[in-house]
């Protein structure tokens, strides 16, 4: 499975937890949501982990981790 269905997947997942815990209906905007309960959407936290890793890898010691 892609990694962009997967995503979305699990963002479904995380907004229906966030409703029931919230006690918001379904018709509550996801931004919304996400904004009251001060958490990040999964698309932002893998874009964020991604660029750090790669950030990261640029000034390793390590040639072959510097390749990547």
């Amino acid at each position: 499975m892609p990694l962009i269905q997967t995503l979305a997947k699990l963002q479904v997942t995380q907004n229906r937890i966030l409703r029931t815990l919230t006690g918001e209906n379904r018709h509550t905007k996801t931004a919304d949501l996400h904004t009251m309960t001060n958490y990040c959407q999964l698309q932002e936290i893998y874009q964020d982990r991604n660029k750090k890793f790669y950030d990261q890898t640029e000034t390793h010691e390590n040639e072959l981790v510097r390749g990547l």
